[in-house]
């Protein structure tokens, strides 16, 4: 019998780059200038008292807005390309959801770019990313600590948005046209990697990145936030996973008693206080995680 529902998406997984690939990624890395930036001397995500929320009076920005909740379905399935289920809206606080994703062949993902990822401080309503499967070309070693090349994810697969307006038009604008990615240059030795000229991130130890963007004329720190690991690559937790339970299941610390169900309930704040309450990430996610090909997951 014909299930009435169409089946999900099947992963594309990674391919092998060839020899040529690898020695161009890394040649391109090679070439620019790895000194150009720093690492900022203290972590200050600067956008959380600087940063003008547009119409802030109406609550589209908040990690848990209910508003045009009546339209998620419609964008689940323009996301899901046709097909709602191949979208999942879970439960992030539930590290069991990655199992099956951290279980594939991890093809070109080095040591030190791999598990669950958490974008902590990031005000866009985004939140983990599982960097396994990366597509990464160059020149460098396994354990990921030297070399050059190039890293590349997809901004559509395994990357979680939260369950708002904002996230939803997160999910359906990178599902909307085929492979859909961010790419960035790296210097694995020297631990940054560069997006572009204003976008860097850089190594603080095993588990923390910052990523941290310049204003490119004056070198001046306009947006920061951390990439830190709370799922490592054989499924166990780092010592940031506590943060993320509780980022994700804290009550906003600027409310009142209308929030979320009136829209303008945010007009009793300030815009600080609106763009401090992003960080309170939503605990229910969309994301998609393709399922992997029956003959590959027997491997």
């Amino acid at each position: 019998e014909r299930s009435p529902h169409p089946p999900p998406e099947r992963v594309v997984m990674s391919r092998v780059p060839t020899e040529e690939e690898n020695r161009g990624a890394a040649r391109w890395a090679r070439s620019f200038n790895w000194d150009e930036r720093e690492r900022p001397a203290v972590y200050d995500p600067v956008q959380l008292r600087t940063y003008n929320l547009p119409v802030g009076f109406v609550d589209w920005w908040s990690t848990r807005s209910q508003l045009f909740c009546c339209c998620f379905p419609l964008a689940r399935c323009v996301a899901g390309r046709g097909n709602p289920f191949a979208v999942t809206v879970t439960d992030i606080t539930d590290d069991s959801i990655w199992g099956p994703a951290l279980a594939r062949p991890i093809l070109t993902a080095p040591e030190s770019l791999r598990g669950v990822w958490y974008l902590a401080d990031n005000i866009a309503h985004e939140n983990l990313v599982l960097m396994n499967d990366a597509v990464v070309e160059g020149d460098f070693d396994a354990q990921g600590t030297s070399g050059f090349g190039a890293w590349k994810h997809s901004l559509r697969s395994t990357w979680s948005r939260d369950t708002t307006c904002f996230g939803w038009i997160l999910l359906v604008s990178a599902s909307v046209r085929d492979n859909q990615e961010v790419a960035a240059a790296f210097n694995l030795e020297a631990g940054k990697l560069r997006f572009n000229e204003r976008e860097w991130v850089f190594r603080v130890d095993d588990d923390m990145w910052w990523k941290t963007h310049f204003e490119p004329s004056t070198g001046e720190v306009v947006y920061m936030y951390r990439w830190l690991r709370v799922i490592r690559p054989d499924g166990s937790k780092t010592q940031h996973w506590d943060e993320l339970v509780r980022r994700a299941t804290a009550p906003l610390p600027h409310r009142n008693c209308f929030e979320p169900w009136l829209p303008c309930w945010s007009c009793c704040i300030s815009n600080e206080q609106r763009v401090r309450n992003m960080i309170y990430i939503n605990k229910h996610n969309s994301v998609v995680i393709p399922k992997a090909p029956a003959a590959m997951s027997m491997r």
